[in-house]
């Protein structure tokens, strides 16, 4: 074997595993929150690597989908960027979530108006589902949101945020656009065929990179299940009702497309790119929203996992 097979071997075993590797990210996170001291400082740079290794992923005839398949497309993004965000905002405002949680609408409103994680193709093709879809809006989603997020958040909460729209807006498209020229420089590299060869060792490369995104957030979140274990636990439930709520009333708006369809973007939409979207504040937080931002990849890592056995038997029957 030699040292090339050895540095990549690891990369293809959390390739082929991703799922489980993902699960695994959190428990080892929350059995060593010393390590996040090492890691939490890097946190800005972990998030951009990660962006830059997903468009890495994005190949050219992937991209010609935005423009194949319109409707879904257009009325997708529309529905994750800007219904979703009033129906969910609305939501808020009805359970009392500003008077009572103050401290946590900061996190939630960058939650409903961020972008899909960047993993969501990814996702959709470890899981059988039309990974197509997934991509287009997602990229769609990432065009619009420095104007979409900015106008929504201060229209919603005007003053909220530590910094003003048009900084927000500016701090996207620097994230946005700067990890996006990184990947097309790499590309100058790295042929088209070559990471085409080694799909399952970059997605390796990105098990890795939310295994230390998991662990920087991991530190005080053991602290708080021993102190405030019924507090904890609620926030950790609450992560994934808003996952699964966003998920089902996707499926059931996108219904007429088909099934086939409606599940990849659902599955966009129940995963929400928070990363990013503090990155872009300057990780300017109250504690309670901090929390929220490590309980809410709970959801994010263990979807894979979760849903697998639901939509095995239409992955056979296709």
């Amino acid at each position: 074997m030699t040292i090339l097979n050895i540095l990549i071997y690891p990369l293809r075993r959390a390739g082929e595993h991703g799922a489980l590797a993902l699960a695994l990210s959190l428990l080892i996170g929350l059995a060593f929150p010393a390590l996040a001291a090492y890691v939490k400082p890097h946190l800005r740079e972990i998030i951009i690597l990660l962006l830059v290794s997903s468009f890495l992923r994005v190949e050219p005839d992937a991209l010609r989908q935005v423009t194949r398949r319109p409707l879904m497309i257009i009325l997708g993004t529309i529905w994750l960027l800007i219904a979703m965000p009033f129906i969910l905002f609305g939501l808020f405002i009805a359970l009392g979530l500003p008077q009572s949680h103050p401290d946590l609408i900061v996190i939630l409103l960058l939650t409903v108006t961020a972008p899909p994680v960047m993993s969501a193709p990814a996702m959709a093709y470890v899981l059988g589902l039309n990974g197509a879809i997934s991509l287009s809006v997602m990229i769609l989603s990432m065009l619009c949101v420095p104007i979409t997020a900015p106008i929504i958040t201060d229209w919603l909460m005007p003053g909220l945020l530590p910094i003003s729209a048009l900084q927000l807006s500016g701090q996207l498209a620097i994230i946005l656009m700067g990890s996006w020229i990184t990947a097309q420089i790499l590309k100058i590299f790295l042929t088209q065929s070559h990471l085409t060869r080694y799909k399952t060792e970059i997605d390796g490369l990105n098990v890795f990179l939310l295994f230390f995104f998991a662990v920087s957030l991991m530190d005080d979140v053991g602290d708080h299940f021993i102190t405030q274990p019924v507090f904890a636990l609620l926030m950790t439930m609450a992560t994934f009702v808003l996952a699964f709520f966003q998920i089902g009333i996707t499926m059931l708006a996108f219904a007429p497309f088909g099934s086939e369809k409606a599940w990849p973007l659902a599955l966009s939409v129940g995963n929400r790119n928070m990363g990013m979207m503090v990155v872009a504040i300057g990780s300017q937080m109250p504690d309670a929203s901090w929390l929220w931002f490590a309980l809410g990849q709970f959801p994010i890592y263990m979807l894979p996992l979760i849903l697998t056995p639901i939509l095995a038997p239409k992955r056979r029957r296709g």
